[in-house]
This record gives structure tokens, sequence and C-alpha cells, in this order.
């Protein structure tokens, strides 16, 4: 099964000699031995399960990242300066 056609860089527009060897889409994303709908019908019960555990892990990390980011950003964005709280104080003791 052939991956992709290999689509050279011509001479002329190569700086290097190595350049000229490199084709196009000659990246990881067509060599992938990583999971497919095949592979996965064809797991056993135990690799569903780790597959299972391992999204959950990875949505779970995401979305602790996202809450706490979320948090930072709402106790940053609230917060009253130093300056701010000071200068009310002001206005509150001259009334």
């Amino acid at each position: 099964m052939a991956i992709a056609e290999p689509n050279p860089i011509p001479d002329s527009q190569a700086h290097d000699n190595v350049a000229a060897t490199i084709t196009h889409r000659d990246d990881a994303a067509h060599c992938s031995n990583g999971l497919s709908v095949r592979k996965f019908r064809d797991g056993t019960q135990e690799e569903h399960a780790v597959f299972r555990r391992w999204i959950r892990g990875v949505v779970g990390f995401y979305g602790i990242l996202l809450l706490a980011s979320g948090v930072f950003i709402s106790l940053n964005h609230a917060r009253v300066g130093s300056i701010e709280l000071t200068s009310l104080a002001d206005r509150a003791a001259s009334r």
C-alpha cells in the first residue's frame, strides 16, 4: 500500500542537496502506526479498557487545565489593585 506519491522539490528551488531529496507530504501523519477504527475493533477487551482510561485521562487533564486557567483569569480580572483600594479608603475617611 503506497502512503503517498512523492512530490520532490525541483533542484532549481532547493537551497542545498539535502532539500532536493526531501519530498512533500513526507511527515509522520502519513506513516502513523496509531489507533485506527479497524485496529480498535480488532483489539482485545484489555486494549479497549486501556484506550478508554487513556482518553479519560487526557480529557480530565485538559479539563482541569481549562478550569484552572478560567479561575486564574477570573480572579486576576476581579482583583482590586492596592492603589485603588487605598484611594477608596481615603474617600471613605474623608466623608
